[in-house]
C-alpha cells in the first residue's frame, strides 16, 4: 500500500509504531467511531435507501473491528513487542503461543483486507463521499468523517502490514528461529 502520510513510518523502530497504531488508530476507531455511527443515524433521513445501508455496514465495521483491535492488543502486539525488545537487547526469545507470528498476522491481514473493503463499498455507496446538492451541514460533517474513518483504516493498514507484521517476521526469524540454545547469532 503506498504511504500517503506525512510522517516517515519507515524509519520509526516497531515499538513506535505499535504504539502509535494503539494510540492514534485505535483510540480514534473507538472514539470516532461510535460518535459516527450516532451520526449516520440522525442524518439517514436525508437519503434513507443509502444511508440505512452505509449504517449496517458501518456498524459491521466497527464490531469487527472492535474484535481485531482486542486481538492485537492483548495477543499480537505484546509478542511483537517482547521480539523487539530482545532484538534490542540481542537475545534469545521465546517462540509465540500459537507457533509462529505469522499465525496472527495472517489472521490480522485478511481482517484489514475485509475491512477496506467493507470502507471502498461504503465510498462506492456515497458516489466517493461527494455531497449532494442541497444537503444538511450534519450531512456535509457525516461524509468528512466517513472520508477520515476511511483514510486512517488506509494508514493503519499501511503501518500494519507493510512495517510492523514485516519486522516482526524477521525479528522472529533472528531472534527465535535463528537462536541455538539460547546463544543468538544476530
Amino acid at each position: 500500500m503506498e504511504d500517503r502520510s506525512r510522517h516517515t513510518f519507515d524509519t520509526w523502530p516497531t515499538d513506535l509504531l505499535i504504539d502509535y497504531a494503539i494510540k492514534i488508530h485505535h483510540r480514534g476507531i473507538r472514539t470516532r467511531g461510535p460518535l459516527t455511527l450516532e451520526l449516520l443515524g440522525r442524518v439517514k433521513a436525508e437519503r434513507p435507501l443509502v444511508l440505512s445501508q452505509v449504517e449496517q455496514l458501518f456498524a459491521a465495521s466497527l464490531e469487527a473491528l472492535d474484535a481485531h483491535l482486542f486481538k492485537e492488543e492483548n495477543v499480537l502486539f505484546p509478542y511483537i513487542e517482547e521480539l523487539h525488545e530482545a532484538a534490542s537487547n540481542r537475545q534469545a526469545a521465546a517462540p509465540m503461543h500459537c507457533g509462529t507470528v505469522l499465525n496472527p498476522i495472517h489472521v490480522m491481514m485478511a481482517d484489514h483486507a475485509e475491512e477496506l473493503q467493507r470502507q471502498a463499498t461504503i465510498a462506492a455507496l456515497l458516489d466517493d463521499y461527494n455531497e449532494p446538492e442541497g444537503c444538511s451541514n450534519d450531512y456535509k460533517r457525516l461524509m468528512h468523517e466517513l472520508r477520515e474513518f476511511a483514510l486512517d483504516l488506509q494508514e493503519h493498514t499501511h503501518i500494519e502490514n507493510d512495517l510492523i507484521f514485516p519486522q516482526a517476521v524477521e525479528m522472529e526469524s533472528k531472534w527465535v528461529n535463528g537462536c541455538n540454545g539460547g546463544h543468538c547469532c544476530g
